[in-house]
């Protein structure tokens, strides 16, 4: 914002996207050429999510470099259609409709395997067909 600004016009720095620099740091794009599915996730995925958070960046690396991203949160605030027709192979949610947040919370390690047993028995002819 301003502050960024005010520093590019004092001291002649450069302004980055904080999010492409922290990319840059773990060498993410190197990491990429080894990888075959890169998994990303927030505690909420929701519109601002596509809207240049880091599971929308870590996508656009993994894209270029030709690797699915599985996304992964605890709750969904948007439509899964969305996230999908943005680039996502797929998006695991860990609260069920039935769970309170906090109940959603204690369980998730829990949840978290079982959604993800589930994920790759339903991928597991994808994966051969590969």
């Amino acid at each position: 914002g301003a502050c960024g600004l005010m520093l590019k016009g004092v001291f002649r720095c450069e302004i980055r996207s904080g999010l492409e620099q922290l990319l840059h740091w773990m060498q993410l794009d190197e990491l990429l050429i080894q990888a075959d599915l890169i998994i990303t996730g927030e505690g909420r995925i929701d519109s601002q999510s596509l809207q240049g958070k880091v599971p929308l960046g870590i996508l656009h690396h993994a894209q270029a470099a030709n690797v699915p991203v599985l996304a992964v949160c605890g709750q969904l605030g948007i439509a899964k259609t969305a996230l999908l027709e943005a680039g996502f192979r797929d998006v695991l949610v860990l609260q069920k409709p039935s769970m309170s947040k906090q109940e959603s919370i204690c369980q998730a390690p829990r949840r978290l395997q079982e959604e993800w047993a589930a994920w790759l028995k339903r991928n597991q002819s994808i994966d051969r067909e590969q």
